[in-house]
């Protein structure tokens, strides 16, 4: 697969274009790697088959050396602020063999690799399996809550006063009302004591002669 990257200026606008009929930056014939067309601002986004294996991007490298185009992507991308957006998988299977490698890499600038998200989906009958990348960077939330402020030059302060009078008599009316209910009750309760003192002294007088007491 020869593809031709390129990188985009700003957040806004990451594209990842290829085209077969544009000359390739990586070709799978050279031996060596020229980088030096690699986009390295940031939001920048590298994506393609460089036939390069590291454990940065490759798992099926943990018990392998890094190969020379491996290693001269390491080195670049150490230089370049750049990282490896892989999760490891592997993204081709050799037909004639069976063993998995990643040969495709994702590579994107530092301060973007932490908003994408990296997977391999069913190969739909390729040797390589297809990649899905993801971009997410969710626009922070803005407080929608209202913020009121007093009109004071515009207040009807003649109206205010009013009310707040009638608030006051009101108030002034319901203690008064509470007072009254209070008295009541508390008259109640002495004239209701008195009664049964009353009562009590009536039947004791009445119960003692006849106890001899």
């Amino acid at each position: 697969m020869n593809s031709r990257i390129l990188g985009a200026s700003n957040r806004e606008n990451i594209q990842i274009n290829h085209s077969a009929n544009e000359e390739p930056v990586i070709r799978q014939d050279e031996r060596d790697l020229d980088l030096r067309r690699w986009p390295t601002r940031q939001f920048d986004i590298i994506c393609g088959d460089v036939n390069a294996h590291s454990i940065l991007w490759d798992d099926s490298m943990a018990n392998k050396r890094t190969d020379k185009r491996g290693r001269m992507i390491e080195n670049w991308a150490a230089d370049n602020n750049m990282l490896a957006a892989n999760d490891g998988s592997f993204t081709h299977v050799s037909r004639s063999s069976g063993s998995k490698s990643a040969p495709d890499v994702t590579l994107a600038h530092a301060s973007i690799v932490d908003k994408l998200s990296w997977k391999t989906v069913n190969s739909l009958g390729s040797d390589h399996m297809l990649i899905v990348i993801t971009y997410s960077d969710p626009i922070p939330r803005v407080n929608s809550k209202p913020s009121y402020k007093w009109k004071l030059k515009d207040a009807d302060w003649s109206a205010f006063r009013q009310e707040v009078e009638s608030k006051r008599e009101q108030r002034g009316k319901k203690r008064r009302e509470q007072r009254g209910l209070d008295q009541v009750m508390s008259n109640s309760s002495r004239y209701d004591q008195r009664r049964e003192d009353q009562v009590l002294e009536r039947v004791r007088s009445q119960v003692e002669p006849i106890l001899g007491c």
